[in-house]
């Protein structure tokens, strides 16, 4: 499929997307592709207990995320889990992490995303948006070995992999597992930041970035039959986003929505409350405040550091999932 943008002309090998302003359309050329509430089942039946990997959102502070993910692949490489679950910023490292490619993680992280290239609002003024996903789907699909995500890899993985995604019309969660031809777009969607990029509409329904329902897929996971969950988290112990602040952020927003961004501080606490109190849960997340200043801090020096902490906590903590199978 290819993906045209509509005013200025920009087209994809793989896949056929619509792109305005007001909101990215995507249509989904192969097949009929409907999102699924209900995981597909997973190939690991066969073993005593299935283990998870849940990887949160946070904008540009993922790039602690990111640097967990990398350094949990290179200690105990993917055999370890049988899933990996991920909202908003978040999928691209399910992806390459499924697919086992941990340096174009850290290659992309470190020198790619940094400064004007990924987050600018003066790209508005050029037909662009202010977060530039379609910058960054042309980074992965470009042809260099330090960037190129594998798709086949991602599908073929040993990793179920499952993405979620926020439904605009009514705020609900939507967990998609990706295939060949829609994974990029289930990408975009699942990172499309209300005012930063437009909803992606997928087969007539719109959606936005999934970490707004869903930041953490505890719950969902346990549901599907997962036994042990390692959260990745970036927001370090004790620390939440402003009630207040996200109280007056939900006044954007319409309703049902609104209601889901007001109580977003509230029901981030109540789902890592839950979690923690659960023995069959690991967190791995930050002991104390990251370098960066917000989520979209751009400063390359201070991703950098932020990256660097995300490697050492894996490191930590990678003895103590290397016994849990």
């Amino acid at each position: 499929m290819r993906m045209c943008t509509s005013g200025n002309m920009m087209c994809y090998q793989n896949r056929t997307t619509l792109i305005s302003l007001p909101e990215l359309s995507i249509t989904l050329m192969k097949k009929k592709y409907v999102p699924s509430l209900q995981l597909m089942k997973s190939d690991h039946t066969s073993k005593s207990q299935k283990t998870a990997l849940i990887i949160g959102p946070g904008g540009l502070r993922g790039a602690y995320n990111a640097g967990v993910a990398v350094g949990l692949g290179r200690a105990l490489g993917t055999d370890w889990v049988d899933g990996v679950y991920a909202s908003s910023v978040g999928v691209y490292m399910a992806a390459f992490f499924a697919a086992k490619q941990f340096h174009p993680i850290e290659h992309v992280w470190r020198n790619l995303v940094h400064g004007d290239q990924l987050v600018d609002i003066t790209k508005l003024s050029q037909g662009r948006n202010w977060l530039d996903l379609e910058y960054l789907m042309q980074v992965l699909n470009q042809e260099d070995k330090n960037t190129r995500l594998d798709v086949s890899e991602v599908i073929s993985s040993s990793v179920a992999v499952t993405f979620t995604l926020t439904r605009k019309r009514d705020g609900e969660s939507v967990y998609v597992q990706p295939e060949e031809d829609n994974l990029f777009p289930l990408m975009t969607a699942s990172c499309a930041v209300p005012w930063m990029h437009p909803p992606v509409k997928i087969d007539g329904e719109r959606y936005i970035d999934g970490g707004l329902s869903d930041p953490l897929s505890v719950d969902k996971a346990f549901a599907d039959g997962y036994d042990k969950l390692i959260v990745v988290d970036e927001t370090p112990v004790g620390s939440l986003p402003s009630t207040y602040t996200m109280w007056w952020l939900s006044f954007l927003f319409a309703s049902p929505l609104s209601k889901k961004v007001a109580n977003y501080g509230h029901r981030n606490q109540s789902i890592k409350r839950q979690a923690a109190e659960n023995n069959s849960v690991i967190f791995i997340r930050p002991k104390d405040e990251l370098p960066m200043n917000s989520f979209m801090d751009t400063s390359e020096k201070r991703i950098n550091a932020t990256f660097d902490r995300g490697l050492m906590d894996a490191q930590r903590k990678s003895d103590e999932i290397k016994d849990i199978k």
